[in-house]
């Protein structure tokens, strides 16, 4: 993925935190009652989210490997994987019910929010304990920590938001494909020549479903120089640059016609639409 112009997308996103769940709702506390005298070696079972489905047996092997490492070098602890992974509908829920692992991924900006409402154990001590601290991204631990600077989960990922593009239907629609559009005209000038020159294949896609829509709404008004929320986090702004990407998209979904036919995209389905060929950009 080419790095654009700072006029089509340089927004920061956000992947995974491994959260410990507790279930409360009192809020403060440390994990697993950090005053308490704790017998280390006591047996212990946990359940661990994310295990990879049986359709993806060879991820799903590597997910076994680790477990059987662990319980390995930790002889009282049992793992009992399970293949619950974040949703944004049922997380809630589920947490309230009791249901969900021991420790799964929730999205990274979803911390703040179970963190004030004291669903997650303090992993600071832990964290020093391990000397973790410092191996850890300090722009992504800003998002995991409370006013005092506690940190409540272990972000695993952070990722750029950019603009992937297909290099064959660029040289099919007779396109450059080392001159990749600069900004946002140039994606609806592009994405137009593509859906004219190469039949089947959509100029343009975006994600819209499973709360990709807003997360990529967001984006575009970045990278136009909006914002969606005033300096506190409080209150949403959105303006202009709103408006304008929202209009780019009209425009290249009904004006232009060069968004195909399928308009329904999330995280996954869009990648595999992408690596079948039937998306240009």
């Amino acid at each position: 993925m080419r790095k654009l112009s700072l006029r089509l997308a340089v927004a920061v996103g956000t992947t995974g935190a491994l959260v410990a769940l507790t279930a409360c709702s009192n809020g403060g506390g440390t994990a697993g009652g950090q005053d308490a005298a704790l017998d280390p070696e006591a047996d212990v079972t946990i359940s661990v989210g994310d295990q990879p489905t049986a359709d993806k047996p060879e991820e799903q092997a590597a997910f076994q490997e680790r477990i059987d490492e662990f319980e390995a070098e930790n002889p009282n602890i049992t793992i009992e994987p399970s293949t619950e992974v974040w949703d944004a509908q049922t997380f809630q829920a589920k947490l309230a019910g009791g249901t969900l692992p021991t420790v799964m991924g929730v999205s990274l900006t979803y911390s703040h929010e179970l963190i004030q409402d004291g669903q997650l154990p303090d992993m600071t001590p832990y964290l020093e304990e391990l000397d973790m601290i410092d191996d850890l991204n300090p722009l992504a631990l800003d998002k995991v920590k409370d006013d005092e600077g506690h940190i409540y989960t272990i972000p695993t990922g952070l990722f750029s938001v950019g603009l992937a593009y297909n290099r064959d239907v660029f040289e099919q629609a007779g396109l450059d494909p080392d001159k990749p559009p600069a900004d946002w005209d140039e994606v609806r000038e592009y994405a137009r020549t593509i859906a004219e020159k190469v039949p089947g294949v959509a100029g343009y896609a975006q994600m819209t479903t499973n709360n990709t829509g807003g997360w990529m709404l967001t984006t575009m008004t970045y990278s136009k120089g909006g914002e969606v929320q005033d300096a506190g986090g409080t209150k949403a702004t959105m303006g202009d640059a709103t408006a304008d990407s929202l209009q780019a998209l009209h425009d290249m979904r009904w004006v232009d016609d060069s968004m195909g036919k399928e308009f329904l995209y999330d995280q996954e389905s869009v990648r595999q639409a992408f690596a079948a060929g039937k998306i240009g950009m």
